[in-house]
């Protein structure tokens, strides 16, 4: 109890410290405020959660950086060009997206092997077809978790309630994240909900592209590495932000 309440202060004072470094370089120096939640406010937002993101993970997750983390950062640097409106075109973004997750899952191996659909495991045999079923599954995350952006709290939420399944499981997380630091996750997701739904700040494409995909290739490894359990629970605890973009589509 005494670590989380030391855990608590420590993110207290990290919040605190990097909204006020993040509002002040954000409000000057790179971004263009953008109107938010057009129907209930007429305020002007900062996108700035990607960068208070990519602050936590370093500070909070340094143990764990590694050269997955350096491809997974410059989804974030795509997401980040569009929120300060130097990376305009859909197309462009959509393609470099592809690319970079296309590189990652080639490149660290990540794959899906069983799906319990005969079929379609057959299928999934043939390592090419692999990569891009895999690649598209985490596009398809990443876009969705953007698009549910548009409303204040619902990905803070939606990733804070995978977060407490995971901590609260019996799985074995050791890529990329461990429990403990879920559980400082969760606690920063608290203050970051609390900013988001008073207007100081939301996720902006490049919050939003940096969790998606972090949460998209850690559950596919999670299932590959414990595969007594259903791969329909994965694709359950995916499927709001999938649901999101095949509807917007």
């Amino acid at each position: 109890m005494n670590t989380y309440y030391f855990d608590f202060i420590n993110i207290l004072i990290f919040t605190t410290i990097i909204y006020f470094l993040v509002t002040k370089l954000t409000n000057h120096i790179i971004y263009k405020k953008d109107t938010h939640q057009k129907f209930t406010t007429e305020n002007f937002v900062l996108p700035a959660g990607g960068p208070y993101l990519i602050f936590f993970f370093i500070l909070f997750n340094f143990n764990q950086l590694s050269i997955e983390y350096i491809i997974i950062f410059s989804m974030f640097i795509i997401g980040l060009l569009s929120d300060i409106k130097k990376f305009n075109s859909p197309n462009n973004r959509l393609l470099s997206q592809t690319l970079v997750i296309i590189f990652f899952v080639w490149f660290f191996n990540i794959e899906i092997n069983y799906t319990r659909v005969d079929v379609l495991d057959k299928i999934l045999d043939n390592y090419f077809i692999n990569i891009v079923f895999v690649s598209f599954c985490i596009l398809i995350v990443i876009n969705g978790t953007n698009f549910i952006d548009g409303s204040n709290g619902h990905v803070i939420l939606y990733y804070t309630l995978i977060s407490l399944i995971l901590i609260f499981s019996n799985f074995e997380i050791n890529y990329l994240i461990d429990k403990d630091f879920l559980i400082k996750l969760v606690i920063f997701f608290f203050f970051l909900y609390l900013l988001n739904i008073s207007d100081k700040l939301y996720l902006g494409d490049s919050g939003s592209y940096f969790l998606g995909f972090i949460f998209g290739v850690i559950l596919i490894n999670i299932y590959y590495e414990n595969q007594y359990i259903s791969p329909y629970f994965i694709i359950l605890l995916l499927w709001y932000p999938c649901f999101e973009n095949l509807f917007s589509i």
